[in-house]
């Protein structure tokens, strides 16, 4: 499933959908994506693609916040 192509999902929708195509214990992913949105003060009811995103790209940057960051490499 492609959830980019997905017009009807949701925040608790697209939270799902992504957890489950992971593949890995949705339990762990699910609390990781909680905290992540906690940290980007972002409502998962509410959540949009493009604002999940934005969330997994700061948590992303995070392990490598001396390197060049990943929204600035082209």
């Amino acid at each position: 499933m492609d959830v980019s192509k997905e017009e009807n999902l949701d925040g608790t929708r697209l939270i799902e959908q992504i957890v489950i195509l992971t593949g890995l214990p949705m339990t762990c992913v699910q609390k990781e994506i909680s905290s992540i949105l906690n940290q980007n003060g972002l409502n998962p009811h509410q959540l949009t693609l493009d604002e999940f995103r934005s969330a997994m790209l700061a948590y992303l940057e995070t392990f490598q916040p001396d390197s060049i960051p990943l929204s600035k490499k082209n």
